[in-house]
Parts: structure tokens; sequence; C-alpha cells
């Protein structure tokens, strides 16, 4: 069973972000409790250490074939940007 299916059968038979889905009832104002909700997010951002730990330095090093797709996109959008044209990483790995 697929996360939208079980959500439009948890709001009665409509997606849980569709726009005709109501929020549940907590019984506070809907912008206190976002309110409240942002308050959270904040303090826990604020807290966290998270950047510190997850580097793109790191995240390359664990995923080295994503970093060299992403590396060659952003070189071809560049030479693109300025009129140079570059060999296709494909071409490139030919060699």
């Amino acid at each position: 069973m697929s996360a939208q299916a079980s959500n439009a059968d948890a709001a009665g038979g409509e997606p849980a972000n569709s726009p005709g889905a109501e929020a549940p009832n907590t019984g506070e104002a809907p912008g206190q409790s976002l309110e409240q909700l942002l308050t959270t997010l904040h303090h826990q951002i604020q807290g966290s250490n998270w950047l510190e730990k997850n580097t793109a330095t790191k995240w390359m090093e664990e995923n080295p074939d994503a970093a060299k797709d992403i590396q060659n996109v952003i070189a071809e959008k560049q030479a693109a940007a300025q009129g140079v044209s570059q060999p296709s990483p494909e071409a490139t790995d030919k060699q």
C-alpha cells in the first residue's frame, strides 16, 4: 500500500495533503499550533550541530557517483553560460 493510499484512508478517502483535507481537530487555534511548531523547529535548528557533522565534503565522499554527476552538470551549465562547448561526461570517460 502506498503512502498516499494510506493517507487517503486516514482522511476518509481524501489524501491528507489535498486542498480539501481538513487538519485534525486538536482543540487549539490553527495559528497557535503552527506558531508552536515553528518555535520548536527554530529552537531545534539553533541548538543543532547537524551542519557541522554533515558537510558537503563528507557527502561527496559517501556519494562519489552522485557527486561526480552533479559536478558534471554544474560544469556543463557554466560552460553553456559562457558560450563554451564542453565534451559530454561519456566522451571524457571513454578517453
